[in-house]
Order: structure tokens, then C-alpha cells, then sequence
């Protein structure tokens, strides 16, 4: 698998989509005769389409992705208003227009270009809405289901053969920061997933992608959110969870800067794609945490069979590599030493035996300390793949290898 901008598929349209960035007159929907197009829904917060603050277009030097499209007047529905259903009545080549710099579904059709069916972008959401406004009964459900509804039609319009790819959802800055969130997610997952398929047509549900939070104000009320993503994909068939924020630095409480952006669309990118084509994916977590005495040893899924290692060039180095240890004595004993001790695993050490009750080993814990451009809680345990960046040619120094970051987690280790 290779997930990398198409030069060849993207000049075939170039001179069509160069006409359309370039405020020319709309096209008519393409000719999409006998061709596979996937419909890719994205939702949340503002994390899900936000550019970053002061951003310019990021893709001057790089093609269009000609098998990228979207409602040809309609790029995405943000805030509590009702989807617009007359702007959503053709297609035409995916734009990365003024207000949408660096816009996830933009970055998301460069990375997954060429090698696979067309695709239908569109996103949906609002910023700074709790869960529960997501739910059956909101304008942004609704919403969700009406570009659902339009996708099908315009794509069977213009001839397209059309198939419902995976539903991103990125949330979880607003919260609520409670135990209830984690009880809303679960309803949302299992309410989502069939309403989508049903309205699109899909003879089967979609799989539900989460991204993990990656920082926002008052951040110790945000673990319940990075936490609740982390165990209802765990435990829910159909829910992945594609990967963490935190890697990603900030320009403010919650939103990233562009380098980090497009690292956060490379990796969702490649979960998307391993989902798509062999039906699982696993991001990397742990799969054990087992303690005898003072030594924690914790035993991670690295996907794609690679190995663990420390990032010591990207993300802002933290105590330990973002471990912590707690329980409910009030005092526990700090962490000593944290280091990889196998190709999957890494072996925690206390300065003590802990002696309280519900000893629990956390990463990439998130608190309110002072962020200075990165998340108070975050971490720097990764595996490094052997695939290209997809984004390399934009000149914003990300790392050459795409990479995939352990996720947030707190486990117990008595």
C-alpha cells in the first residue's frame, strides 16, 4: 500500500480543477461514467475542517488530486444552520478555496490520491459543540444525513457507481468532561453508523473512525474525552480508533499549526487506507500492562509489525516519554525510568514499590500545565513506517517517514 499524491491521475484534470481554484466560472458536474466513487464523510468540531490561524494555501506546488470531488458549491457545513440541499445538486473537482486552507478533507484527498476509487468529500459539524449535540435529533445530525442522502443522487448523476467509504468523526475539546462522555460516544457510535448507511443506500454500515483530542483550556477535565474515544473503540465492533493529536504542535488551546496538520492527515490517511483494503485496523496501544514490584512492562500493537522507538526529533521531549504512574495514595512513587525493552515493549520503573490502591500507568496524560506551542500531555513513543510523507514536496521540515504515536491511554497495573 502506498499512500502518496497521484502526479499522474492529477494532471489528467489539472487544467479543469487549476480553472475552478482560480474563481472561474463552476464546471459542470464530470463525467463519471462506469467509475467507482467512494463517499467520504467527515464530522466534529472545528479540529475536522479548521485551517490554521494565518494559514496560506499549501498545495501552489502540487497538483490537484483530479480524483478528489465535492459538491461543486458546497464545501462544507459549518454551524447550527440546515444543510443548503440546492447547493448540493452536482459535483466538481475538490477546491481548497480561501476559508479552507489546509482543510482536512483537502489534505485527506491528497494523501489517499491515485490507486483506488474517486471520492466524494464533504464535511459536516460545528465548532465548540458538546457531544450530545451530535446525536439523533440536532441540526448536525440531520445535516450528516443529508449530504448523505445528496451523495448518492450526485454521484449516481454523474453516472458513478457509488460506495460509502469510512465516517471520520473528530471531536471531543468541548466535551462534556465527564464520565457522560463516554456514554454519549457509545450512543452516537451505535446510532451513527446505521442511519448513514440507510441514508446513503449502503447495503452495509460504515466503519466509524475516531481521532483522539489533542489539547484544549482546563485540560485535566479533557481526559475523560481522550480516555472514552481510546475504550469505546477498544471495545466496539466498527469503531477504530485511527490515531492520537498530541504529536501535532499547536498555534492555540486546541487547534494545530499546519506542519502539524498535515502529520495529523498523514497518519489518519494511512489508517483510512489499512482499513479500506484489509478490513482492520489497530493503531498503536497497548495490548498488556502488567507490573511486579517496581517494574511496569507494557506491551504495545505496533502496526504493520514494526518496532517501537522514542521520537527524539519532533515532538517537544516530556518527562519519561509521557509515562506517568498514579494511584489512590496520594503520594505514589515516581517513575525512575522508561525505556523500550523489546520491539513491542517498554519496561517502566518506579523509585518504589507502590503501596496504594488502584495503581494505573497513563501516557501522554493530559493536564494543565504550560503547553509553550505543544499539548501538556503528550508523548514521544512511536514506530516509524517505511512510507513517504505524503506531503514532503509543501517544504514544512515533517518527518520523512510517516509515523504512528501511541495513543493517550490510562490502564490499570496491579
Amino acid at each position: 500500500m502506498t499512500v502518496c499524491v497521484s502526479r499522474r491521475a492529477a494532471l489528467a484534470l489539472a487544467p479543469l480543477a487549476m480553472a475552478f481554484l482560480a474563481g472561474g466560472a463552476a464546471p459542470r458536474s464530470p463525467d463519471l461514467r462506469g467509475s467507482r466513487v467512494r463517499y467520504m464523510p467527515i464530522d466534529g468540531q472545528s479540529n475536522a475542517y479548521n485551517p490554521p490561524s494565518g494559514a496560506i494555501s499549501p498545495f501552489a506546488g502540487l497538483p490537484p488530486a483530479a480524483d478528489a470531488f465535492g459538491f461543486a458549491n458546497y464545501f462544507a457545513q459549518r454551524g447550527p444552520k440546515p444543510a443548503d440541499v440546492s447547493r448540493m445538486d452536482r459535483l466538481s473537482v475538490l477546491q481548497d478555496h480561501a476559508r479552507a486552507n489546509a482543510s482536512l478533507a483537502v489534505l485527506l484527498a491528497h494523501a489517499l490520491a491515485g490507486g483506488g476509487p474517486a471520492r466524494l468529500w464533504n464535511t459536516t459539524g460545528q465548532g465548540a459543540r458538546p457531544l450530545g449535540t451530535f446525536l439523533p435529533g440536532g441540526t448536525c445530525w440531520d445535516n450528516a444525513l443529508t449530504a448523505a442522502r445528496q451523495a448518492r443522487q450526485v454521484i449516481e448523476q454523474s453516472g458513478g457507481q457509488a460506495e460509502l467509504g469510512p465516517y471520520v468523526f473528530v471531536h471531543g475539546e468541548t466535551g462534556p468532561h465527564s464520565p457522560v462522555y463516554e456514554t454519549l460516544l457509545r450512543q452516537f457510535a451505535a446510532a451513527i453508523r446505521p442511519a448513514i448507511a440507510q441514508a446513503f443506500g449502503a447495503p452495509s454500515m460504515p466503519p466509524l473512525m475516531l481521532v483522539q483530542i489533542n489539547e484544549a483550556e482546563d485540560a485535566g477535565d479533557h481526559t475523560w474525552p481522550a480516555q472514552s474515544q481510546y475504550k469505546v473503540a477498544r471495545d466496539t465492533p466498527g469503531v477504530h480508533l485511527a490515531c492520537p493529536l498530541y504529536y501535532a504542535p499547536l498555534h492555540d488551546l486546541s487547534h494545530t499549526t499546519l506542519p502539524g496538520r498535515v502529520m495529523f492527515a498523514a497518519a489518519l490517511a494511512d489508517a483510512i487506507a489499512t482499513l479500506e483494503q484489509t478490513g482492520q485496523w489497530q493503531p498503536l496501544w497497548p495490548t498488556s500492562v502488567k507490573r511486579q514490584g517496581a517494574v511496569i512492562r507494557v506491551r504495545f500493537h505496533v502496526p504493520y509489525g514494526g518496532a517501537l522507538a522514542i521520537d527524539q526529533d519532533w515532538v517537544r521531549p516530556t518527562p519519561n516519554y509521557g509515562f506517568q504512574f498514579t494511584d489512590d495514595s496520594g503520594a505514589p512513587p515516581p517513575i525512575s525510568a522508561a525505556a523500550i525493552s523489546g520491539r513491542d515493549e517498554v519496561t517502566v520503573t518506579l523509585a518504589a514499590e507502590p503501596r496504594g490502591g488502584n495503581p494505573r500507568l497513563r501516557y501522554a496524560w493530559l493536564n494543565d500545565l504550560d503547553h509553550d506551542g505543544w499539548s501538556g500531555g503528550r508523548g514521544q513513543v512511536m514506530t516509524v513506517t517505511s512510507k513517504r510523507s505524503p506531503f514532503l514536496e509543501l517544504g514544512l521540515g515533517v518527518p520523512e517517514q510517516l509515523r504512528h504515536y501511541a495513543v493517550r491511554f490510562e490502564e490499570p497495573c496491579s
